[in-house]
């Protein structure tokens, strides 16, 4: 048998007052566009951006499937902007930045890893 305790979970999120929102909206959606070290790459640029931004809603794709299929996720997840890690990107050390919707004249542009806190931190602030 398999059991997971949901019934528990969801009393213990009301007993704390907390308010679970799964229709809120990302910030951010981080696709991945290759194997498993990208993926693993990935996983630590989310979690840096995560420790220096923390209002920052991010979502990491982790599932499988193709490019196309991650950029339609990342159209429905609502979010403004798509971070895009492929193998030319981790060659060069910068992750692609690609606007999702109503940024202007804003057309994909590469960022360095280095660079991508303070570069979010200035588009999110200009957005609010």
């Amino acid at each position: 048998g398999f059991a997971i305790g949901l019934e528990r979970l969801v009393l213990l999120l009301e007993t704390l007052e907390e308010q679970v929102n799964p229709s809120a909206v990302a910030d951010v959606y981080f696709a991945v566009a290759g194997d498993y070290a990208l993926h693993a790459r990935a996983l630590k640029i989310a979690e840096q951006l995560r420790d220096a931004l923390p209002h920052l809603k991010i979502l990491l794709h982790c599932g499988g499937g193709s490019f196309k299929s991650q950029m339609k996720k990342a159209d429905k997840s609502g979010a403004g902007w798509a971070l895009v890690l492929g193998s030319n990107e981790l060659e060069n050390g910068v992750v692609a930045l690609k606007p999702l919707r109503g940024q202007g004249d804003a057309g994909q542009r590469d960022i360095p890893v280095g660079e991508l806190v303070a570069t979010l931190e200035t588009l999110l602030a200009v957005q609010q």
